[in-house]
């Protein structure tokens, strides 16, 4: 009776959030103390545990702010930290998220994911899991908007392109090293490419897929391990190296693609052209980019924002530049909470320095700065000090 007791006393403790070496501490209850007393203790345990060990998330209001942190946390520093929107800390536990990015539950649903694998029994925390199936199970289970809707069994038509215009990361590569997903070249084709493997591995590997999330499960925290250990644990489980797999991809996903839901998916999620809509900054923004008859070849942008932001008004930069490197920006120095204003036409003309002489655009892309109209950063915007682009010609 008394290791049922323990045992189902350290499930508890497990399943609540503490980390292995709490086991080490709980001393076993002797066998004598009455039943009724070892069920009382186990639900006041319980319930202590609840209520003191959540799952914290934190939010930043503003994008100076979470930059800080995440370049501290991370040890990326504040400059790579612009491009991160959220992330999971094993070490801490934590989730810090963007406030900007909790519009939607697209990024708050892949950290979190993140998150309760570590501390729901899939994995020990600080274990060496390989980065592609921690990113590969986060975008299986992404979702797209405001609705709660993935699954790693469906095709993600934004990684499903990633990993089909991928041809610079081979499969093997992507399992041993874990430093593609860091780097500024090869990320955005590793987080596709990982997507990939685990949705083949889950729809058409099950077996070998269960295999290799218990030896992923077994493995300890700061435990060492090579690039060889994590081929031969892979090639243990499905009996083939990443690379020899990877052939079955495109084949399964053309297949696969044929599925009605997944065209909807993506014809629902794309603009009509020459339009484009955004969530991010704290601000859901439209802009309108259109050809002057008047001015043949030349770019002509105009939109609205709204200040998403449930607190307080805030400052915008909105920075609109074109695939040959022409911009335009506005500067919004206070918008009240909730209010849309308009963002008045203007010419995509101006280039930055090192450029060549004027080329029109025939896209464009958009990138949003927010922060509190009374920080150290709106007063350097109204100074005139924005931050992108460089200097500017």
């Amino acid at each position: 009776f008394t290791e049922m007791f323990v045992n189902v006393l350290l499930l508890n403790v497990w399943v609540s959030g503490f980390p292995p070496w709490v086991k080490k501490v709980i001393v076993p209850v002797p066998a004598t103390v009455c039943p009724m007393v070892l069920k009382s203790l186990l639900f006041i345990f319980t319930v202590v545990v609840a209520l003191t060990l959540p799952l914290g998330m934190l939010i930043f209001e503003t994008e100076r702010d979470f930059d800080e942190y995440a370049g501290k946390v991370t040890g990326r520093g504040v400059s790579s930290a612009v491009t991160i929107s959220g992330f999971y800390s094993g070490l801490t536990n934590l989730l810090a998220i963007r406030l900007s990015e909790c519009l939607t539950f697209e990024v708050p649903a892949h950290e979190a994911i993140h998150q309760q694998s570590y501390n729901r029994g899939t994995f020990q925390r600080l274990a060496p899991i390989p980065h592609w199936l921690d990113e590969g199970m986060a975008t299986g289970f992404e979702t797209i908007g405001a609705k709660i809707s993935g699954s790693p069994f469906r095709i993600s038509t934004r990684y499903a392109r990633q990993a089909l215009d991928s041809d610079a990361l081979s499969w093997n590569r992507m399992l041993a090293e874990d430093s593609v997903f860091l780097g500024d070249v090869l990320a955005g084709e590793a987080y596709g490419q990982s997507w990939g493997l685990h949705w083949l591995l889950v729809t058409k590997h099950k077996k070998g897929y269960l295999k290799y999330l218990q030896v992923m499960a077994a493995k300890t925290p700061l435990q060492k391990e090579t690039a060889d250990v994590r081929l031969h644990d892979f090639t243990e489980a499905f009996s083939k190296t990443p690379d020899e797999i990877e052939p079955e991809f495109l084949p399964v996903l053309n297949s696969a693609y044929q599925n009605v839901k997944a065209r909807k998916q993506e014809r629902d999620h794309n603009p009509s052209p020459g339009t484009l809509h955004l969530n991010s900054g704290l601000a859901e923004i439209e802009v309108v980019g259109e050809q002057s008859p008047l001015s043949p070849g030349r770019l002509f942008v105009r939109g609205r924002l709204r200040n998403a932001s449930p607190i307080r008004p805030m400052s915008y930069y909105v920075f609109v530049e074109t695939d040959t490197g022409s911009y335009t920006a506005w500067h919004l120095p206070e918008v009240p909470v909730d209010e849309v204003v308009e963002l008045g036409q203007k010419p995509v003309d101006r280039r930055q320095t090192g450029l060549p002489s004027f080329v029109p655009g025939t896209s464009f892309s958009i990138k949003v700065r927010s922060t509190t109209p009374d920080s150290p950063e709106a007063e350097a915007w109204k100074r005139g000090e924005f931050p992108f682009p460089g200097p500017t010609q």
